[in-house]
């Protein structure tokens, strides 16, 4: 009877044995924000650069499809903040850490050898953890930049909770226990960073790492 017991026991350990994985990545970020059209500068260059990290977390369930999530911290900004055109030439710079969850399916294809492509995708959900602006110029040459720590207890003008979807692709190659994996992901966020106009998130990161196989 006990021998009947253990079995399915062993075969359930032998089928999630292979299926979840653990890693880490990290890299940098390309960042700005979508304002409304004809409230900026349009010739202006908006996109910051930052960096970014994450741990992830994968549970494959078929041979090509798993479900993954990225808990993790990205960095990202705009520059123009919060948009409007000022004829005396103040550049304001946006800068934001935030805590990002994104919960994704992924595939992955095998191509040759120990080589694999992968591609994911879903929603995502952020937090504003901290945020500074950076002024610089106010008209007058080279006049020292201006950086704000913001206090969101008396500056509410952010929405400190952020969401959108994520779109990732990348190359996976089998070495050891796991896997090196390079990306190249993309953040659409659907709320407004400034309450008062659009200015949407948008990022472009560029990731490295490495995740172990069980």
């Amino acid at each position: 009877m006990k021998k009947l017991l253990i079995l399915p026991i062993l075969l359930a350990s032998s089928v999630l044995s292979g299926q979840i994985s653990l890693g880490v990545k990290g890299g940098i970020t390309h960042s700005w924000l979508q304002y409304t059209e004809g409230s900026y500068d349009e010739t202006a260059d908006l996109t910051v650069w930052g960096a970014n990290t994450a741990v992830t977390f994968n549970y494959r369930f078929s041979r090509l499809w798993s479900l993954q999530a990225e808990p993790g911290w990205v960095q990202r900004g705009s520059k123009c903040f919060p948009g409007y055109v000022l004829p005396i030439g103040i550049d304001a710079i946006f800068s934001g850490n935030y805590v990002t969850l994104p919960l994704m399916a992924q595939i992955d294809v095998p191509i040759y050898g120990r080589l694999q492509v992968f591609a994911a995708a879903g929603p995502s959900i952020s937090w504003l953890a901290s945020a500074k602006l950076t002024r610089s110029g106010y008209g007058f040459g080279d006049a020292d930049d201006q950086v704000e720590r913001i206090d969101f207890k008396t500056d509410t003008r952010y929405a400190r909770l952020d969401y959108g979807a994520t779109g990732v692709a990348g190359l996976g190659l089998r070495v050891g226990p796991g896997t090196i994996q390079l990306d190249t992901r993309y953040y659409v966020g659907i709320k407004d960073v400034n309450k008062a106009l659009r200015s949407r998130s948008r990022n472009l990161d560029f990731r490295v790492g490495y995740v172990f196989t069980w």
